[in-house]
């Protein structure tokens, strides 16, 4: 087990080395547009229409409180009540 824990340690730290130069020369905007297509793509596969709306229901949601210039800790509530809920019925 620790051998595996030290394999996995260097791998990690030779790919961040090698994704951190990859990620010096993307653009970030593109970056953030392909890892949003990314996350939709997935979302769409693995969960549907229903999954979707859900998706852009929890994305509005955030989106209010940067419009408003508020924090956005209160949200953690409105997502874990519901996780909790769920969990004991």
């Amino acid at each position: 087990m620790c051998v595996a824990a030290a394999i996995g340690y260097v791998m990690m730290i030779s790919a961040g080395r090698v994704m951190s130069g990859v990620a010096d020369r993307i653009n970030p905007k593109f970056m953030a547009i392909g890892a949003l297509i990314v996350v939709v793509s997935l979302v769409v596969l693995m969960t549907g229409v229903g999954g979707f709306a859900v998706l852009t229901a929890a994305a509005l949601i955030g989106i209010v409180p940067q419009q408003a210039d508020l924090s956005r800790i209160p949200l953690t509530g409105c997502l874990l009540l519901p996780v909790i809920l769920n969990s004991l019925v």
